[in-house]
């Protein structure tokens, strides 16, 4: 079974932001601070925050400072960053909660440097935009109250410490 932890702002007292005008922007954010590795092994979840039903999912991002190594600075994670809810994206296709793990961000190598991509590194602190269906399909609509949840593909454990943050931008749709 896969390791779960949750962020303070994912907490079970805490409400998800779906009050307001129907069509106000609204963001949902989390923060984990890492301290050591055992929240990044493989399949390892971090529940960041709470997404209502209804929300109409249009961006967001994941950011924070950079996670230290306890290694040569060569240790990597790699994540995806979905929902825990189904969601109907804006063609039609309605998603369930087997489907959605990698909706908003798929594969998002991270290491002690920088990301893993040619010609970029941001050395002070990690920002970089969703991608997935939220961009190629989106808006995406939640189908019931859930979570935006960090799950590690590969193995981290060289990591040790370091914050992530989560931001989701959503307004509320009319449900019934």
């Amino acid at each position: 079974m896969a390791t779960i932890n949750y962020a303070t702002q994912a907490a079970a007292n805490v409400q998800a932001k779906g009050v307001g005008f129907a069509h106000d922007q609204k963001v949902a954010y989390g923060a984990y601070t890492i301290s050591d590795s055992g929240p990044m092994a493989p399949n390892a979840a971090i529940y960041m925050c709470k997404i209502p039903k209804g929300a109409v999912v249009f961006g967001g991002r994941v950011y924070g400072d950079p996670i230290d190594s306890s290694g040569s600075g060569s240790a990597l994670a790699c994540i995806h960053v979905g929902l825990t809810s189904g969601f109907t994206a804006a063609d039609g296709t309605v998603y369930g909660t087997s489907t959605n793990t990698a909706c908003l961000v798929s594969s998002l190598p991270l290491g002690p440097d920088c990301v893993a991509i040619t010609g970029f590194k941001n050395t002070n602190q990690r920002n970089w935009p969703f991608g997935g269906l939220v961009i190629s399909n989106g808006p995406l609509v939640t189908t019931d109250d859930g979570y935006a949840v960090i799950t590690f593909t590969a193995s981290a454990l060289a990591l040790t410490t370091g914050t992530m943050r989560l931001e989701v931008d959503y307004y509320a749709a009319q449900v019934s």
